[in-house]
């Protein structure tokens, strides 16, 4: 139990209260209770369905391309939907052309841009 006379409360201009800092010794302690939850292991079902129906309107001039890296780790897959190591977990996918992956390895953000004739990636490392 985190000891609450050591939590400074924070509030915005209207005295409406936004959050709470506590010293890292606390949190640490408070951190090794927690464990993942069922949920964080799997993509979440609406993002899957987007990437459904991303893939049902693809009218771009080469093939979709199933593989993801992460620049940050070094870890691959030829194809994310079937790595029996899930190795990447999409987060989001847009009809606009952009899927966010999350690195299970390091907990990056992998972002596959879409473009009609071509494809870029970027990474983002874990902000702790």
């Amino acid at each position: 139990m985190i000891d609450r006379s050591r939590i400074s409360w924070l509030y915005d201009g209207d005295g409406v209260l936004t959050a709470a800092l506590i010293p890292i010794d606390e949190w640490r302690r408070y951190e090794a209770s927690l464990s993942p939850k069922e949920s964080d292991a799997e993509s979440p079902a609406d993002a899957m369905e987007e990437f459904g129906r991303f893939m049902a309107s693809w009218d771009y001039r080469y093939d979709y391309d199933p593989a993801v890296a992460c620049p940050v780790c070094s870890a691959a897959t030829k194809d994310w939907r079937d790595d029996p190591e899930r190795p990447f977990t999409l987060k989001t996918a847009s009809l606009g052309g952009t899927l966010l992956f999350r690195c299970n390895r390091c907990e990056a953000t992998v972002r596959h841009k879409y473009f009609r004739y071509n494809f870029e990636t970027d990474a983002f490392p874990a902000s702790n």
